[in-house]
């Protein structure tokens, strides 16, 4: 992970929606930064079940393309995130933290 890497990633919800509106990250830089995080941590950290990381990078170039023309949904718009496994999302499997559900 390189230093630019570290310090997107550890920047917070506010900090990098404040970047992303201002245009001074992209949505598409965000979802890289964090991709990358989770690469080099998951191994020793086992804190996704699953991560979509394609999903993930087609929707901040959507979100990207969106803000930079001015189609800006709201203040998190393209600020990535992560979904606790309780959350249902359509043609997934959510495993409810068991692996008997």
């Amino acid at each position: 992970m390189t230093d630019t890497t570290n310090a997107i990633a550890d920047l917070s919800a506010t900090e990098l929606a404040n970047r992303i509106a201002g245009k001074t990250l992209s949505p598409v830089e965000a979802v890289a930064a964090m991709l990358d995080r989770i690469a080099a941590r998951e191994p020793k950290l086992q804190a996704f079940t699953e991560v979509f990381a394609d999903d993930a990078r087609l929707a901040a170039e959507g979100a990207d393309r969106a803000i930079r023309s001015g189609h800006a949904v709201g203040p998190l718009h393209g600020v990535p995130i992560a979904l606790k496994d309780l959350i249902d999302l359509e043609g997934r499997i959510t495993l409810g933290g068991s692996a008997a559900h």
